[in-house]
């Protein structure tokens, strides 16, 4: 590991391999999107729903290095999450 320490904080970052050679996994993510858009009399209504990585991947997001463990940490990113709602748009 390789580590840079922030301010003299118990926690680094941290890369896996060479300095300045090393790089994180592949990120997968599968994503989902609708939306429909409704014309009304003097505006438009656009509806839509969203999936975020719908396989629920686990991608890596950081290396943490904790000092008063002496190892470092794997942080993953979101997981699987969903949004939904409305917008209106006037002519």
């Amino acid at each position: 590991f390789h580590y840079t320490d922030f301010y003299a904080s118990p926690f680094a970052s941290v890369t896996r391999g060479p300095q300045n050679g090393a790089e994180y996994p592949s990120y997968t993510s599968v994503d989902l999107n609708f939306s429909q858009l409704f014309p009304l009399s003097d505006f438009f209504a656009i509806v839509y729903l969203s999936a975020t990585n719908i396989l629920d991947a686990k991608n890596i997001r950081a290396y943490i290095y904790d000092r008063t463990v002496g190892q470092a940490q794997t942080y993953y990113g979101f997981g699987r999450s969903t949004y939904f709602g409305t917008a209106f748009v006037w002519q």
